[in-house]
């Protein structure tokens, strides 16, 4: 019964936390069944929220647990993260400096890094232009100069 009521406490949490996210970004109100996918978020802003729910609400889960279904709403998408994270996860921030990166540029990029990374990394497009966030978990092996050198691959391709 607690795992339950847990859970049930982090479903309200992560709803309460995507509403003030999606506010922020949108400049209106929004609700539990506010429409996600396709309504207010395309591809990447999905991503973007996955990001950011990652980093902001220090949780890690598997993209590959997530259904079409989890992203319809937000109750959905909330419902989904309390069943699947694991909670507590410390990352270190990378920020990784991109010269010339033009917005347009900057997908490509960030779809192309996504293809190429393991899922225990996370990527977020920094406030800067010229810039991107790679978040991995603080006991993982990945250390700078290979995330550099990644991202420097991909510029190039």
């Amino acid at each position: 019964m607690p795992d339950l009521i847990e859970s049930e406490a982090r479903q309200i949490e992560l709803e309460l936390w995507l509403i003030g996210w999606l506010q922020k970004r949108f400049g209106h109100p929004v609700d539990r069944s506010a429409a996600l996918l396709g309504a207010s978020l395309d591809s990447l802003g999905i991503l973007e929220m996955i990001a950011a729910c990652q980093e902001e609400c220090q949780l890690s889960f598997s993209l590959a647990g997530l259904q079409l279904a989890d992203l319809e709403t937000v109750r959905a998408f909330a419902a989904a993260v309390a069943r699947l994270a694991i909670a507590g996860e410390r990352r270190v921030w990378h920020e990784i400096r991109v010269p010339s990166l033009t917005s347009e540029y900057r997908m490509k990029l960030l779809l192309r890094l996504r293809s190429q990374l393991p899922e225990e990394l996370v990527l977020r497009a920094a406030n800067s232009n010229d810039t991107i966030k790679i978040g991995a978990p603080q006991n993982s092996s990945w250390v700078r100069n290979q995330l550099e050198s990644l991202v420097e691959k991909c510029v190039k391709t």
